[in-house]
């Protein structure tokens, strides 16, 4: 059985584990995903979807050059312990 104490500890440390998960993964894409999105924005062809593709990269340059979350779906993190 755990003490108070270790149970506190215990939650403080997941807790920093999760928020640092949450703020890596709202500023940054994963390599699969960025390289998919590059094949697809250079096989595009109209000029409307060239203007996405270019902006969905900015938005993705801004979110790490800023460290912010990038323009997307927010979601919904749950933790069930």
């Amino acid at each position: 059985m755990m003490s108070e104490s270790n149970k506190q500890q215990a939650v403080n440390k997941l807790t920093e584990i999760v928020a640092n998960f949450t703020a890596m993964i709202s500023t940054r894409m994963p390599d699969d995903v960025v390289d998919k999105l590059k094949q697809l924005k250079d096989a595009e062809t109209s000029s409307m979807g060239k203007i996405i593709y270019h902006t969905m990269f900015d938005n993705m340059q801004k979110a790490i050059d800023l460290n912010r979350p990038a323009c997307q779906d927010t979601g919904e993190i749950n933790v069930f312990c």
